[in-house]
This record gives C-alpha cells, structure tokens and sequence, in this order.
C-alpha cells in the first residue's frame, strides 16, 4: 500500500524546497503526495467574503497544479501520484481535517528556522502542526538539501515507549538509507529518580537497534534543551535528528507558540509512539 505523504505549500521558497526535499527523501517509493494549500481571507462583509472565498480557492487550485506541472517539466515525479488540496482556514486546522478523511502516514514541512536549538519561533506553523499532529512530522529548514541520510541522532529522553513505532521507524531508517544512528541522552536533574529505568531503556534501544559503543552519547545538562542545542553544534554532521514528543514528560515539549530548531540545515523528524 502506497504512504500518503501531505506537504503544505504556501508558494513561499521555503515550502517549494520542503516539497524538493521530500521527493528526493522518498526516492523511488511509490507515495500518494497531497500538496495541501490552506488560505484564509481577508475579514470582509459577508457578500463579498462568499466571491473572495471562490476566487482564493479557484487560485489556489490554479497555483497548486502549476507546482505539479513544473515537476512534471523537471522529470521529478518518479511514478508519484499527486492530489491537491486547497482549503480555506488556517494550516493546523486544515490538517486536522484532512488527515480525519484521508489517513495519512507522514506531514513533512517547510520550515523557515531559528539557528540553534535554542531559537524558538514564536507563533510558527510548525511548533503548531508538531504539537497538533498524532503522525510523524519532517520539518524541513530553509536551507536543508538531501544529499542522502548518511548520519541520524535521536535525541531520547530515556523513557519506555507504548509501542514499538519509534524503534521501527528507526530501523527502517537505518535499513533503507544505510545510515548510522546515534542516540543522545541527556542527564538532568529530573532523571535521577528514574536513572535505572532509563539505563535498561538505553540498554534495550542499543540492543533493538544493534548499536556500537560509540554510537551512544550521554551528556550532562540542567536543560535537555540546552544540552541537545550544544551538541548539534559541536557534531554538525548530522543529516536528521529524530525525536519523540511526549503530551505530559517529554523533555523537549511543545507548545503552540514554540519550536525547537535544530541547526539551520538539518530537519527535525518528530516520530509518534
């Protein structure tokens, strides 16, 4: 069965590079891509609201199918089967409505990032759709080329999982791309009332993953943040850093107004358990 894959497009160069990217991520993978366009019009009286809302969306239909089409003149379709979207409101809720009647696998998303893990972008469609979503979430830096997924860090906060969806979809990583994983933990404070739990949850991941020694990094900080901020930028090579967000503990949480951002070149794959 083929992965349905929903990208956002606003038409923006940031979005067209995440579209770029994600093509060149799924390779030879047959997909069902969906080029989601959500728009909101201005604040009008209510008859003239009615003919903006047709004209915006015919637009958009318009503008979404010119993406395809320059595709199509680049020989970048790869047996890919596009459908578009356009959908009038905003980014957040317009997936939240589509991913209910069309089930998909993957969101992956342009995003244009802070540098460092430390720059947090306020009110950020991504912060949003990583938060809101229940499917994993690629957001894909302004400035981010594929050139092939050679090294993968996953930033693991220690705890169990419920499934084993993380795990898988870091084997399959591993597997498809050849790459090499790495796990970053980061020692807080708050951890050493679990420090046990989270040394056999270690053990276990390198067991299921078949890691080397080296592979493993512990570093010692008062912030998870912090310490997964610094060493991105001391190990810059890293082609994707993979997370697991946590509703109630996960250390690296989310709101709706912030973001974490990796790195200016490097997407962020928000994996869900």
């Amino acid at each position: 069965m083929n992965k349905k894959i929903v990208i956002p497009i606003d038409f923006s160069d940031t979005s067209r590079n995440a579209l770029h990217y994600a093509l060149s991520f799924l390779g030879k993978d047959k997909s069902d891509i969906y080029l989601l366009n959500a728009f909101e019009p201005p604040h009008m009286g209510t008859g003239m609201l009615i003919s903006i809302n047709d004209i915006l969306e015919k637009e958009s239909k318009s503008a979404l199918n010119q993406e395809i089409n320059k595709l199509k003149e680049a020989n970048k379709i790869n047996g890919y089967h596009f459908e578009t979207i356009s959908e009038n409101g905003n980014l957040v809720g317009s997936l939240k409505k589509w991913s209910k009647k069309i089930k998909f696998d993957y969101v992956m998303l342009g995003t244009n990032g802070a540098t460092g893990i430390k720059g947090a972008l306020f009110g950020s469609n991504a912060s949003e759709v990583i938060d809101c979503a229940e499917i994993p979430v690629m957001t894909i830096p302004a400035e981010a080329k594929f050139n092939g997924l050679n090294k993968i860090l996953f930033a693991y906060d220690g705890l169990s999982f419920s499934t084993q969806k993380p795990v898988e979809e870091l084997k399959f990583l591993k597997e498809e791309f050849g790459a090499e994983i790495h796990v970053l933990h980061i020692d807080t404070p708050a951890n050493h009332e679990h420090k046990n739990a989270i040394q056999k949850n270690l053990t276990d991941l390198k067991n299921k993953l078949k890691l080397e020694d080296s592979h493993f990094h512990k570093e010692y900080y008062e912030s998870a943040i912090e310490g997964i901020h610094d060493f991105t930028l001391k190990s810059p090579n890293f082609d994707l850093v993979c997370m697991v967000p946590r509703k109630k503990t996960f250390i690296f949480k989310f709101s709706k107004t912030k973001a974490i951002s990796i790195g200016t070149k490097i997407p962020l794959w928000t994996l869900r358990d």
